[in-house]
């Protein structure tokens, strides 16, 4: 139900970057990022710290969609490296010892995005505390 209520709201998005890979073959991926609940997340501004290629799309309070654009499985797990390192230097997080975890599925001929977030969902559910960042290849 969460994935087909998301899906349906950014669509025409997801649509876009469906066409791009079919008929450009651009690549893109979908992380999930949950953050953890000592991250106070209405402060964070994840504009400036995202390419401007990327998208965020909010899913929940904690949980952020981040399309990357132009990536395969292992330059997405970088770019949430990335992510986590920025955030632990612009918003001074260092006492803390986990700050999110995600998971991150890349496009494939066979893989539509809705299934993408279907998949991230699943991921996410089974990330435990010790994960940081789980990818398609651990599912």
């Amino acid at each position: 139900m969460v994935v087909k209520k998301f899906y349906e709201k950014y669509a025409e998005l997801f649509k876009y970057y469906d066409y791009s890979f079919e008929r450009y073959k651009i690549p893109f991926s979908v992380a999930l990022v949950k953050f953890d609940d000592n991250v106070a997340i209405d402060i964070i501004s994840f504009e400036a710290l995202k390419r401007h290629s990327d998208k965020c799309l909010k899913l929940n309070e904690k949980s952020y969609f981040f399309i990357f654009l132009a990536t395969d499985i292992k330059k997405s797990y970088q770019a949430l490296l990335n992510l986590e390192k920025k955030l632990i230097r612009k918003y001074n997080l260092y006492q803390l010892e986990h700050i999110f975890c995600s998971a991150v599925v890349s496009k494939k001929y066979d893989r539509s995005a809705r299934e993408m977030i279907r998949i991230c969902i699943e991921l996410i559910n089974e990330c435990t505390v010790q994960q940081n960042i789980i990818t398609e290849d651990d599912f």
